[in-house]
């Protein structure tokens, strides 16, 4: 069947030696070698630009983030504010209905002296009438 491919990649990590360093590497050649596959100088680069684009989007979302935190804070200070005018009407409300009712109040009281005055000028009419009559 062959030598499992983990198996050739550590007969061959026993003789790699790191970049920059002049001894032979690690006493695991099998994790030195997925190390190697994942981490090796061919991916560096592209790391590089994945750390760099991480960085990047970082620097993007920090501003929005900021923005965000702004914007719940503008929120939170309308609830308040509208909070306040829910109050505030309940009570414009509450004064109009009593000011409607002292309105009906006095508009009962106004028709009934109306009424008053009418019935005491008929009641001259008619004591002007008697009294014009008694002197003829």
């Amino acid at each position: 069947m062959g030598t499992p491919i983990w198996r050739q990649r550590a007969n061959r990590a026993k003789c790699c030696r790191a970049p920059g360093v002049s001894e032979e590497i690690g006493p695991n050649p099998h994790k030195l070698c997925l190390f190697y596959d994942c981490f090796g100088p061919d991916t560096l680069p592209r790391e590089c630009r994945i750390l760099r684009n991480i960085s990047e989007l970082k620097k993007q979302i920090e501003p929005r983030e900021r923005d965000i935190r702004n914007q719940q804070e503008q929120i939170h200070e309308m609830e308040s504010e509208l909070e306040r005018f829910h109050k505030s009407n309940t009570a414009l409300e509450l004064s109009l209905t009593e000011l409607r009712q002292k309105l009906r109040a006095s508009d009962i009281e106004l028709e009934e002296e109306r009424l008053r005055v009418r019935d005491s000028r008929s009641l001259n009419t008619r004591i002007l009438a008697d009294l014009h009559e008694a002197v003829n």
